[in-house]
């Protein structure tokens, strides 16, 4: 049977924070689901689709955070949800390897 599920990539129910670096401001985020894709989050200044940010991701299994550039894909008010847009190979790799990790908890 077909899904009329509309992701590429599955994403994993989380209730940790992010940070979110946008219009050179940097924030606290909450993250409700991750993938491969993209990221569910509640930010507490309003998000606007189409705008560019980057989400810093933190894991016990990487020594330095994953910075992610990302673009919000939809919003309403200051939850939204935002498309990955790794910027090569080993971006994706990261994320791929922190994803998988045991320990990952945003």
């Amino acid at each position: 049977m077909a899904s009329d599920h509309f992701r590429a990539h599955p994403r994993r129910a989380t209730g940790g924070e992010v940070v979110v670096r946008r219009e050179g401001r940097v924030e606290k985020a909450r993250l409700h689901d991750i993938g491969m894709g993209g990221a569910g989050l509640t930010t507490p200044t309003r998000l606007v689709a189409g705008t560019h940010l980057e989400v810093v991701l933190e894991a016990p299994s990487r020594w330095d955070p994953l910075v992610l550039g990302a673009r919000v894909a939809w919003s309403e008010g200051v939850r939204g949800g935002v498309a990955f847009e790794p910027k090569d190979a080993h971006e994706v790799n990261a994320l791929f390897d922190l994803l998988g990790a045991q320990a990952f908890e945003a």
